[in-house]
C-alpha cells in the first residue's frame, strides 16, 4: 500500500497521467481505508483529474479520519475559494488558526475568502500574519 501511495505522489510530481495510480489507490482506500494519508492522496488526483465532488468526498473523509491534518484542510479551502464558497473556505480553516494563528497557509487563505466577499477588513489581521509569504494576497 505505502509503494502504491508514494508511486502516485511521485507520479504527481513528474506530472505523469494519473489515471492509473488514481485507480490504484482507490483500491488501496477500499482495502485499507485508515491507511495514513490515502483519502489526502486520492482527493488530490482526483482534483488533479478534474473530480472536483469526488476529490472533495476524499478529502472530508480524511478528515474524519485525521481531523487535524493541516493540509487536508488547506487543500479544501483553496478548493473552495476556487468554487466561490468562501464561508466554507473561513469554517475549514478555522481550527488550524485556533491551533497555530501564525499559520501562513491559513492566514492566506482566509485572507483570500475575506478579499473575495468584499470584507478588507476581515482580511487585512490575516494578511498581516502572512506578510512575506508567497501566497498571500
Amino acid at each position: 500500500a505505502e509503494a502504491i501511495l508514494a508511486g502516485a505522489v511521485f507520479a504527481h510530481a513528474r506530472g505523469e497521467p494519473l489515471e492509473p495510480w488514481a485507480k490504484a489507490v482507490e483500491e488501496v482506500a477500499a482495502r485499507r481505508p485508515l491507511q495514513a494519508q490515502v483519502w489526502f492522496i486520492l482527493g488530490e488526483l482526483r482534483l488533479e483529474l478534474g473530480l472536483a465532488d469526488a476529490g472533495e468526498d476524499a478529502l472530508l473523509t480524511e478528515l474524519q479520519h485525521h481531523p487535524f491534518s493541516g493540509a487536508t484542510r488547506a487543500m479544501l479551502a483553496k478548493l473552495y475559494v476556487e468554487q466561490n464558497r468562501l464561508v466554507d473556505a473561513v469554517k475549514i480553516l478555522r481550527p488550524m488558526l485556533n491551533v497555530n494563528p501564525e499559520d501562513p497557509i491559513a492566514n492566506a487563505l482566509t485572507a483570500t475568502a475575506y478579499l473575495k466577499m468584499n470584507r478588507p477588513d476581515r482580511a487585512a489581521p490575516h494578511q498581516a500574519r502572512c506578510a512575506g509569504f508567497e501566497g498571500c494576497p
